[in-house]
């Protein structure tokens, strides 16, 4: 009976310390920064030759725009940096979404249309353009969401360019009219994973009865 005894406890023990363990194992898991909005937008030389007005009101949601009027031109980049990115430096970024809030004017339709839509990084502009859709923008402010969770612009990211404060977007419009474009804001959001992290345990199963101790060691 003692027997039986003392090896069922052990038996519990070495179950206990099972379960001790596995809830000290951190798995690799995507955390999400954002939306963020830009800290700064201007205008930079890009496609076209007409400027942004009042580039600087991306900033923020409020229904302050920066606008460009186009007249079967492209317009110059509107371009939004310095988004505050804190991405843990042993983060993996997975993806990358960018959403405007914008609209055109319409006469017999908007034909206010992307150009490009593309990030920025270290200053300079890189990867894929995923604008250029063909689509006309709304006559009324509505958001476009460009990229994805799993989406990485045709390049690879560290936290590093993520964080940095040159980080940002450009986009470059067109119309085959005489039409005004006009952006509210221009958020990112970042996804990333961050890496497994794993906890030794150790014991000692010295009890021979129930009554007895037992010693746990967790590093």
């Amino acid at each position: 009976m003692k027997s039986f005894t003392s090896i069922a406890y052990k038996t519990l023990t070495v179950l206990m310390v099972v379960i001790l363990a596995l809830t000290l194992v951190t798995p690799a898991y995507a955390d999400t920064s954002g939306p963020r909005d830009a800290t700064a937008g201007v205008n930079v030389n890009g496609p076209g030759t007409i400027n942004w007005t009042n580039p600087g009101n991306v900033v923020s949601n409020n229904n302050s725009y920066a606008t460009v009027a186009v007249n079967g031109t492209t317009s110059e980049y509107l371009q939004a940096t310095g988004y505050g990115f804190t991405i843990p430096a042993s983060a993996t970024i997975n993806g990358i979404s960018v959403t405007i809030g914008r609209f055109g004017t319409t006469g017999f339709g908007s034909d206010v249309r992307d150009s490009v839509v593309s990030l920025v990084k270290g200053g300079v502009i890189t990867g894929s353009n995923l604008g250029a859709t063909g689509t006309d923008w709304p006559g009324a402010e509505a958001t476009a969401n460009y990229g994805g969770v799993a989406n990485l612009w045709g390049t690879t990211w560290t936290p590093a360019e993520v964080n940095a404060a040159n980080f940002g977007v450009v986009l470059s419009v067109t119309s085959t009219n005489n039409r005004t474009a006009s952006v509210d804001y221009i958020q990112v959001t970042v996804t990333y994973s961050l890496p497994a992290t794993t906890t030794t345990v150790t014991s000692s199963l010295n009890p021979s009865n129930s009554g007895d101790s037992v010693t746990f060691t967790a590093t």
